[in-house]
């Protein structure tokens, strides 16, 4: 113990021991300190509508947005609503843009254009071509901008739905006038 190396390893080692039950220390006082919030129910959650912002991932993107859809959260919450043959939601603001494309389900690969018509507050806005082929599909097939200021409501009719493929919209994003504020 009298050398110079034991002696910086002795220093070094109580400094890092010291730090190790400060950490014990602040931890514990978190843990203990902690109190859980109590839970809601369906109900009383909020409709969210969930944004994955990705460049250029693809698959990876695609997963993310089937397990969001897969999740406990309500999906009558969820934006938007779909059924085989429609797909709709409310929203408040100026603009939307629904993303995501009509996908095979099936092994196949049989390819199948969609006719879709697009309503919004009850008026006929847009007829839309959606087709399979992965070269010629829409990753946002409906979008409209410049609306008044206020509730919305939007249905998108498929008026050829088949069981080999489907139209698969997986979430809204909802433009409006002024920057979202989250108060905390």
């Amino acid at each position: 113990m009298r050398s110079t190396l034991g002696f910086t390893f002795i220093i070094i080692a109580s400094t890092l021991f010291v730090y190790k039950v400060l950490f014990f220390g602040y931890t514990a006082y978190h843990y203990f300190k902690y109190t859980p919030v109590a839970s809601v129910t369906h109900k009383e959650l909020p409709t969210v509508t969930v944004i994955v912002p990705a460049y250029n991932e693809g698959k990876q993107v695609w997963d993310t947005l089937m397990s969001l859809a897969e999740s406990d959260y309500p999906k009558e919450k969820l934006i938007p609503v779909q059924t085989k043959d429609e797909i709709s939601f409310d929203f408040d603001g100026i603009g939307f843009a629904l993303a995501g494309p009509a996908n095979v389900s099936n092994p196949d690969g049989k390819n199948h254009v969609f006719q879709t018509e697009m309503y919004i507050d009850g008026e006929l806005v847009e007829k839309v071509k959606l087709p399979t082929e992965r070269n010629k599909r829409r990753f946002t097939p409906f979008w409209k901008y410049q609306l008044t200021k206020g509730k919305h409501k939007v249905l998108i009719k498929i008026l050829n739905p088949v069981d080999f493929v489907d139209v698969q919209l997986q979430h809204a994003i909802i433009y409006d006038d002024k920057p979202f504020k989250v108060n905390l």
